[in-house]
């Protein structure tokens, strides 16, 4: 996956220094399936948030955006339409590791895939993600519960046609 290196004034409000320097040295994915890269602002969260964040990009069905702590460096998941935050994980280095990790595990995962072998795929996803970043996994149901969820039902298999 090809990364998009954050501009240093649009992370310049993050203090914690390794997050800052992770963005933007090494950045995040520029569009995977769960997230789509984006230096621009985002809509006022004074309602969903209680702690300064700046945004990183949004949900790729356009649901809601993703955030970085400025404080903690952690990356957080808002709903724009219900005002409510979600912890993704505990700093962006983890959020591009579990993002690659689910990108790979679901594009993997045929489109006539059965109930067994989509729960398999659910817990080797769900292992993976409690090595990369224990905190991930921590809020139930959140972020990545939700997504666990989806999985095991079959809304990440590969499309028929490839």
């Amino acid at each position: 996956m090809e990364n998009h290196q954050y501009s240093a004034s649009h992370v310049g409000q993050v203090q914690d220094r390794a997050a800052r320097e992770f963005l933007t040295t090494v950045g995040l994915p520029v569009a995977s399936v769960l997230f789509t890269a984006d230096e621009a602002s985002g809509p006022d969260l004074d309602r969903a948030v209680d702690r300064e964040v700046v945004r990183i990009g949004y949900d790729v069905e356009g649901e809601g955006s993703y955030y970085v702590d400025c404080g903690t460096g952690a990356v957080l998941y808002v709903e724009e339409y219900a005002f409510t935050q979600f912890h993704v994980s505990a700093s962006a280095q983890s959020f591009a590791e579990c993002l690659e990790v689910f990108e790979t595990r679901t594009s993997e995962t045929a489109a006539d895939a059965g109930p067994d072998e989509l729960e398999e795929i659910t817990e080797s996803l769900r292992k993976a993600l409690a090595e990369i970043d224990p905190s991930t996994l921590r809020e139930d149901p959140g972020f990545w519960h939700s997504l666990l969820f989806d999985v095991a039902i079959g809304d990440y298999r590969a499309d028929e046609e490839e």
